[in-house]
């Protein structure tokens, strides 16, 4: 799979989660938008759920199997969450590994 496919699927993802975003979607998507942490879009209980929901978009599309917030992702210096970009780096090496 594509980093474009991936920032498309995590868009598309982010669209059906705009309900549980405490402020509201954002006007623009984009690759600098932070998902979490100071001025993000999730609360930890809309960020897991969208993360689970994303986690098995990805397995489906790519026919994969991969583990999105595993122990490495939750433990890294900077975390893969941060952001669209962050998040899509992240599933783009998730994906090559597997």
């Amino acid at each position: 799979m594509e980093r474009h496919d991936l920032l498309r699927l995590v868009q598309d993802t982010l669209d059906d989660f705009a309900s549980m975003m405490p402020d509201g979607p954002p006007d623009t998507l984009d690759e600098s938008t932070a998902l979490f942490g100071p001025g993000g879009l999730f609360d930890s209980i809309g960020l897991v759920t969208f993360l689970a929901d994303l986690e098995e978009q990805v397995n489906d599309e790519a026919d994969a199997v991969i583990t999105v917030a595993d122990e490495r992702a939750l433990s890294a210096e900077k975390s893969p969450f941060r952001s669209i970009a962050s998040l899509v780096d992240h599933l783009a090496a998730r994906l090559t590994e597997e």
